[in-house]
């Protein structure tokens, strides 16, 4: 797994518009210019035009899952494999769609930074509930599929931030005598 995310890291760094892929019809270029070759230059164009900035976050949550499983191990049942693969779905969605809101997409495939997930999501949400209201839904889903996507809780980090505040304090206070 984490070959196969450095592989499609390397493709989609070197990402070009002019390499043969699924959203050009044809190639202004004969030599593929895209590092991971002309399966790479298919697998970037499809990725970006599928999310845009998420293929990044694609990257990063398989990542995080072949560290997981190759450190911390812990058999898991069913039922929590489908909860992580659902919400790290939905955090795939609300991270496109927030992208599609804040980011210009000129360099993107589809001229989305969110690609077509995120701008089905945010266009879709904004004609039900207005720009601001789907943001603040997509906001809401991004926080909570995140804690569920990487198994961890809000009140233990902001518990630990205040840990960590403290303990800043209490230094500078000594520094400050």
């Amino acid at each position: 797994m984490l070959c196969l995310a450095l592989y499609i890291f390397v493709s989609i760094v070197s990402y070009s518009a002019l390499d043969p892929s699924l959203s050009s019809v044809s190639s202004l270029s004969v030599i593929v210019e895209n590092l991971g070759g002309p399966f790479g230059a298919y697998l970037s164009d499809a990725l970006l035009s599928l999310s845009g900035i998420g293929a990044f976050l694609i990257l990063f949550i398989l990542t995080f899952e072949a560290v997981r499983l190759l450190f911390f191990f812990v058999p898991s049942d069913n039922i929590s494999k489908a909860i992580k693969f659902f919400s790290a779905l939905f955090l795939l969605s609300s991270f496109s769609a927030l992208c599609e809101f804040y980011f210009s997409g000129d360099l993107f495939p589809q001229s989305s930074s969110g690609g077509l997930l995120g701008s089905l999501v945010f266009i879709n949400l904004s004609n039900i509930f207005g720009v601001v209201g789907s943001l603040i839904f997509v906001v809401f889903f991004f926080l909570a599929s995140l804690s569920l996507t990487f198994s961890f809780s809000w009140l233990f980090v902001v518990d630990s931030l205040g840990r960590g505040l403290s303990f800043l304090f209490i230094i500078l206070r000594k520094v400050g005598q």
